[in-house]
């Protein structure tokens, strides 16, 4: 659960990516970051990560927080990193693909490779 990378967008490697952070956070299992970190290293590009960071991060951080909304974008990242790590495994594992996860990481992956390329 302590793994950390350095992101290209990071050099002291200071950033946890954002699975470690909800682990940390909200008790996800090293089970899941495990998946993440694994699937990131074999499919992912640095862009992916670089994004990942820079659209997850300050959602993560807001989802700390007590409020209504909050609590809204906690649920909303829960619910997304679940469906996600489970198509990861099925993908790496060459079973059936899980639907919603693949439709999510379809809209998401690409979203943070365009961020992670060209945001500033």
């Amino acid at each position: 659960g302590d793994d950390q990378r350095k992101s290209g967008g990071d050099p002291d490697g200071s950033n946890k990516i954002v699975c470690t952070m909800m682990n940390e956070s909200y008790g996800f299992g090293s089970y899941r970051n495990a998946i993440w970190l694994k699937y990131s290293r074999d499919h992912l590009l640095p862009e992916h990560e670089i994004g990942y960071h820079k659209i997850f991060l300050p959602l993560v951080a807001h989802a700390k927080g007590k409020g209504l909304s909050n609590y809204i974008v906690k649920v909303v990242i829960e619910h997304l990193t679940r469906h996600r790590t489970i198509d990861c495994k099925q993908e790496m594992r060459g079973k059936k693909r899980h639907t919603l996860g693949r439709i999510y990481r379809a809209i998401f992956e690409p979203l943070c490779y365009i961020v992670g390329k060209y945001g500033k």
